[in-house]
């Protein structure tokens, strides 16, 4: 079913077959700011009723601070509501904050965050329908064709995000190559055997990868690549500098949450290549002092917070994600562009707080 579409349209009475006819549509990565602001607050409204009528926790913490998901009237109400964050996961581990009852649940991912109890989220039919939508068009925004072969680097478990990598890839009829090497030397085996056009990796893997292939005395030129997709650290301009040019290929960063979605929050565009263009049709977000909680203003550096519009399976609301980075407008897309802050700087700040 249409991840774009769906939940509004079954609001308004659409049969399946309707829905089937829409499947391959995504107007709203196109559309217009004040479209997309009507999206949100639609969609917002729902998360925050869902949340509540579903799952007690929310409930309890709305009702300690007087709070009603009809209290929303706007968009910036949003900041009246409370946060959540890894704690809570791990302290309601590991269905408590789930919203719907177990059968509907067809996808079970942990957020290996190292703890005994790494926070599970659980997916609807319909949720996982969105994850592959969201991945197709991050691939899509980054210059993926039908017929490109794609590579996690380090092994499908790298970036702990190859399940949605397969549902997106496949939506765009690319291939996902199935198999995984964790040493350097085995990897660049595997790239020139099936010469992938795409890489997803993590900066210090595509580092690797540039040491190993001048240790191979293999030039880049041998293999068919063009792109790699970095995440999910933010990757300084110099260091995307060195591994463009030692590899002869372009990066953009892939952003995504483990607890929220990962990967499918937002991609770099190729056609402008400034900055991570967040899905604001699915996660709506804000910058907050990361000390007193209180929300900056967009351009401002601060903690960045994001809450589900159209997830069914676990809502998040005021989701903190730890992240540092700001604001900024849309440029490709009418979407916000997400700027995070690397290496000491973001240490720095949080420090600070």
């Amino acid at each position: 079913m249409n991840a774009n579409t769906q939940l509004d349209a079954s609001t308004l009475g659409l049969n399946e077959q309707r829905l089937r006819a829409l499947a391959h549509r995504d107007t709203l990565e196109t559309c217009s700011l004040d479209q997309l602001r009507d999206v949100q607050l639609r969609r917002l409204r729902w998360s925050l009723k869902h949340a509540w009528r579903n799952v007690p926790w929310y409930h309890h913490q709305f009702e300690a601070q007087g709070l009603h998901p009809e209290d929303l009237q706007q968009l910036e109400d949003l900041a009246r509501f409370p946060f959540i964050g890894n704690a809570e996961l791990q302290h309601h581990y590991p269905f408590e904050l789930f919203a719907v009852p177990a059968h509907q649940v067809v996808r079970l991912q942990a957020c290996n965050d190292g703890s005994a109890r790494s926070p599970v989220i659980g997916y609807t039919r319909n949720d996982q329908e969105v994850w592959a939508a969201l991945v197709a068009r991050s691939l899509r925004a980054a210059g993926a064709h039908a017929g490109d072969r794609l590579y996690v680097l380090g092994g499908q478990d790298a970036l702990g995000a190859s399940g949605g990598i397969q549902l997106g890839a496949e939506r765009l009829n690319c291939a996902l190559i199935p198999l995984a090497a964790r040493q350097a030397g085995q990897q660049v085996r595997l790239l020139c055997d099936f010469q992938p056009q795409m890489l997803i990796a993590t900066p210090s893997h595509l580092l690797a990868l540039a040491n190993e292939l001048e240790r191979q005395n293999i030039a880049a030129s041998a293999l068919s690549l063009r792109m790699a997709l970095i995440g999910p650290q933010p990757c300084s301009s110099a260091l995307r500098q060195e591994l463009e040019q030692r590899l002869g290929i372009q990066t953009l960063a892939l952003y995504g949450v483990p607890a929220l979605m990962d990967p499918g929050i937002g991609m770099e565009c190729l056609e402008t290549r400034d900055g991570v263009t967040l899905w604001e049709d699915h996660f709506y977000p804000e910058i907050i002092d990361p000390d007193s909680g209180t929300p900056l203003p967009d351009g401002s550096f601060g903690e960045v917070v994001l809450t589900s519009l159209s997830r069914e399976a676990l809502p998040m609301i005021r989701y903190r994600t730890g992240d540092i980075g700001r604001l900024l407008p849309g440029t490709a897309r009418s979407m916000r562009r997400l700027e995070r802050l690397t290496g000491n700087s973001a240490t720095t700040l949080r420090q600070s707080a």
